[in-house]
């Protein structure tokens, strides 16, 4: 996909266009972005800590619906509940933290910009992070819900055709 389809087509996917510069880190198995990777500061040097947008339409959707539910607190109590979890949840984080801190970051922020690990500000981020870096507990819990982790439609190639 050229630069300029990609522009239009994650416009589409986010309802609006993505800010600063961006490239695509995980497609969907059509071919298309199901996250971003966005530069950590804005072109007028505003921080961006968001570094992993949910691009994907169909899990945007599936994950909303879930964030707004009991699964949210549940997959929570799960995670801090459980000692090996709550562990390998917090390596996770760390290594976001330490990836935004490498992008030149001075304060330590984690997945969603949140100022604490294991707060699970932003559950869309949370996937966004465990589909680029494959690590993440309380991501896989959320996933695990799901039938699916693309849509059957090809929603995205037919609003790009």
């Amino acid at each position: 996909m050229v630069q300029r389809s990609l522009d239009s087509i994650v416009e589409y996917q986010l309802d609006r266009p993505p800010r600063g510069n961006w490239w695509p880190r995980v497609f969907c198995p059509y071919g298309f972005p199901m996250v971003i990777e966005t530069e950590p500061f804005l072109e007028d040097g505003t921080p961006f800590p968001t570094l992993f947008w949910l691009t994907c339409p169909y899990l945007k959707e599936e994950i909303s619906r879930m964030e707004s539910g009991p699964v949210k607190v549940d997959i929570m109590k799960r995670v801090r509940q459980d000692r090996a979890a709550s562990t390998e949840e917090l390596e996770s984080e760390s290594l976001y933290s330490e990836y935004l801190k490498r992008q030149g970051f001075n304060r330590e922020l984690y997945v969603g910009g949140s100022r604490s690990p294991l707060t699970f500000k932003c559950i869309h981020a949370l996937i966004a992070w465990y589909l680029v870096s494959h690590r993440g507990v309380a991501a896989q819990l959320v996933l695990a819900k799901l039938e699916r982790t693309y849509c059957e439609d090809k929603r995205c190639e037919h609003r790009h055709e």
